[in-house]
């Protein structure tokens, strides 16, 4: 089987050098091909070294975080694709042949490690819905979510089968409203989602979108109003497709 991994970078060579020195060290397979994507989004251009084998891809024109990897996706056509962001690193060996095993036997199509901070606390990557509600007690009142609906787009592990029935990302979303619609999507389509891996991934957050004056605050609203008003479509026409 085919395995591909694929990281989107933002000129952000410092991190996905550290990501895949990681992955030299912790990332093992013995029974299954292993590929690494690459895809730089910005100007910016260096040389990748893995002991995995590199597809690296070169933006002419920025494209979103969900294009991205449907891009990837659909050059390399794996058996299971990893969604990883560039700001991961593996701190402990990360089996892929377990990983393939064990979603295999809990008949599971989409998975994610647990995801610790630099002091190894885990960090919210298990959220409930995107509703207005949800927001207004995350957000205002801090409260701690109980629901678990879709998992963060930091790492992200699908079969190929589903993904491929999923068609990927929704490319009109951005800023971790893509990451619960596709979740929420693969429920809807009957998928099955579900913590089957017993290892953990470190993640260095570095958020973009809290900040109410920058440019990603706005396309993280924008994205949320649109993810709402196809939430009320659904509703209306019972119509949830891409």
């Amino acid at each position: 089987m085919r395995i591909c991994l694929s990281i989107v970078s933002h000129g952000q060579a410092d991190l996905v050098d550290a990501l895949l020195q990681s992955v030299d060290e912790f990332v093992v397979s013995e029974e299954h091909e292993v590929l690494v994507v690459i895809t730089e989004n910005t100007s910016a251009e260096y040389k990748c070294t893995c002991k995995y084998p590199v597809d690296y891809t070169f933006n002419l024109r920025q494209k979103g975080f969900g294009a991205n990897h449907n891009a990837a996706f659909e050059r390399t056509t794996p058996d299971y694709f990893l969604v990883i962001n560039p700001d991961i690193t593996f701190k402990s060996e990360f089996c892929l042949d377990h990983l393939v095993s064990a979603m295999t036997a809990s008949n599971v199509d989409l998975t994610s490690p647990t995801i610790v901070d630099k002091f190894g606390e885990t960090v919210d990557y298990k959220r409930a819905n995107l509703t207005f509600i949800n927001l207004i007690k995350r957000k205002l009142f801090k409260q701690t979510e109980r629901c678990f609906d879709w998992y963060a787009g930091m790492f992200l592990v699908f079969t190929g089968k589903s993904y491929r029935a999923l068609e990927g990302f929704d490319p009109r979303f951005f800023l971790y409203v893509e990451d619960c619609d596709i979740c929420v999507r693969a429920t809807r389509q009957g998928y099955q989602i579900e913590d089957v891996l017993n290892v953990s991934v470190q993640h260095d957050a570095r958020r973009t979108s809290s900040n109410l004056f920058s440019i990603y605050y706005f396309w993280h609203l924008s994205s949320l109003l649109k993810y709402w008003l196809k939430r009320v479509s659904f509703k209306a026409f019972g119509s949830y497709d891409k």
